[in-house]
């Protein structure tokens, strides 16, 4: 078999893992994830929240199509972070270091 990753937001799964019945572990990690994506871009379709212009970490203008929610924690999904894509990466970053400090971490 081939050794696929799989890339799922910000998280990394081998296929032949997941090939062997692993299926309801990426399921369980993920739909808390799909929960408060899909919360918020309900929320933003039907105007009950807004993008800010600017990124809330490092201030640039980003413009409102290009600035991201981040989730520091999926069940709380409108707290959330705006900001650009650089600090989006480095925010779960530093969340996957915690989380994998706490031995949360999926790819270990």
């Amino acid at each position: 078999k081939e050794d696929h990753i799989i890339m799922t937001g910000d998280l990394k799964f081998e296929k032949p893992l997941l090939e062997r019945g692993k299926q309801d572990v990426l399921k369980t990690i993920l739909s808390p994830m799909r929960k408060a994506w899909n919360a918020v871009y309900y929320a933003l379709k039907t105007g009950k929240i807004h993008k800010p212009d600017s990124c809330s970490v490092c201030g640039d203008f980003v413009g409102q199509e290009k600035i991201q929610a981040h989730h520091e924690d999926y069940s709380k999904p409108f707290e959330v972070t705006w900001c650009c894509q650089d600090c989006h990466v480095q925010l779960d970053a530093q969340r996957r270091e915690v989380d994998c400090a706490r031995h949360l971490c999926p790819n270990t």
